[in-house]
């Protein structure tokens, strides 16, 4: 049976939120449009992506810039992981995931504005 955890969600198309989702891979694989991929951001803290976001031709994700050297493409969100399962992303960073998230996409915004 699945849980719901905290997540920090980054679509492509609006500017990112936290929400709690339901954490089993049918609804994983459905936010990101395809299978899942983990990036380790911290040590209790994953970006979880499309696998195959540049292959398949998703759209840059402007949020997430700031993270990667490369370009992530397709809606992504942050969570946290305890051992192997999905978490609550860590309160400690939730908020300057958001803070810094919401930044990038209103600097791309202002730009392409």
């Amino acid at each position: 049976m699945s849980k719901k955890i905290k997540v920090v969600m980054c679509p492509v198309n609006r500017a990112p939120y936290v929400t709690n989702i339901s954490d089993s891979l049918e609804n994983l694989q459905k936010i990101v449009g395809g299978y899942i991929e983990t990036v380790g951001i911290a040590t209790d803290c994953v970006m979880v992506c499309n696998e195959e976001g540049r292959l398949i031709g998703l759209p840059d994700n402007r949020s997430v810039s700031w993270l990667m050297p490369y370009s992530v493409q397709g809606d992504v969100f942050f969570c946290g992981v305890e051992g192997e399962e999905f978490a609550d992303v860590p309160e400690a960073g939730r908020e300057m995931i958001l803070r810094v998230c919401k930044k990038m996409w209103l600097q791309e915004d202002a730009q392409n504005g």
